[in-house]
């Protein structure tokens, strides 16, 4: 893998609202004039172009713990997660993503999956500040134009190459292919579309602070509000022992697993 190339993407402050919510980790097609927002603990709608069904929705653990992915559960990915850390910053995001794909590509690329009816993801961690993803994009596969609800993101391109067309509120559209190593990171006022462009298939490391806040789409990135409002996230878990709910569907190939702090040799 390539030195990556980092970037940190400033934002104004979201305040106001517009577009529909959906859930994690990005949305699939919808109208906003006409579709209800959708419940976190529902499936999302499967694309034309691929787009993958949801991840269940959870509650973000009680404070000290991690939800971990029992494929990456090793000492390396958890002294990254910090639990001690209740919000990260667009730059430490970046860090994170940026982090997981250099250190731990052969694990990363092994859980990969690549599903030519719809994109596939799963979450790798969940911490009470921070959810880390891998994805995959085969040709032709990608998202609708979306926010993430006011949540900081970041994420590094591990495999190929993914196009991203973003914009801010009253700016300009503006588009960019991230290639291996490209690692990002980008405050709560921003709105993208990523797409696998290309003829290779794509893997992406992603990362959001808070946890679990929905994403709102929209027709195109011309219709981002003036200002993009923050979105609810749900309350936290109060027991280690309380696992997160499943949604049928989901492609996630194996459990999360919590674990305490303690054992993080943090």
């Amino acid at each position: 893998m390539s030195a990556p190339t980092t970037t940190t993407a400033a934002a104004p402050s979201p305040t106001n609202a517009g577009g529909t919510s959906t859930n994690r980790p990005h949305p699939s097609p919808t109208d906003p004039a006409t579709t209800p927002v959708i419940d976190a603990t529902s499936p999302d709608a499967t694309s034309p172009n691929g787009t993958g069904t949801a991840h269940p929705a959870a509650t973000p653990p009680a404070p000290g713990e991690v939800d971990v992915h029992e494929a990456l559960d090793v000492p390396a990915f958890r002294r990254l997660l910090r639990p001690d850390r209740l919000r990260w910053s667009a730059g430490e995001l970046r860090d994170l993503t940026r982090s997981t794909a250099l250190d731990l590509a052969a694990p990363l690329l092994r859980l990969a999956r690549y599903v030519p009816a719809q994109r596939w993801w799963a979450r790798l961690a969940l911490t009470e500040g921070v959810e880390v993803w891998l994805l995959t994009w085969m040709p032709g596969q990608g998202t609708e134009p979306h926010d993430h609800g006011g949540a900081a993101g970041s994420f590094t391109v591990l495999a190929g190459e993914v196009r991203e067309d973003y914009r801010y509120p009253r700016g300009p559209v503006r588009a960019a292919t991230r290639r291996v190593g490209d690692a990002l990171g980008f405050g709560a006022g921003r709105a993208h579309q990523v797409r696998n462009t290309g003829a290779r298939d794509a893997v992406t490391v992603h990362a959001y602070s808070p946890p679990l806040v929905p994403t709102r789409e929209y027709r195109s990135l011309a219709d981002i509000p003036d200002r993009i409002a923050a979105l609810p996230a749900p309350a936290r878990r109060s027991t280690a022992s309380e696992e997160p709910s499943r949604s049928p569907g989901v492609l996630a190939p194996a459990p999360l697993r919590a674990v305490h702090a303690s054992v993080l040799g943090k």
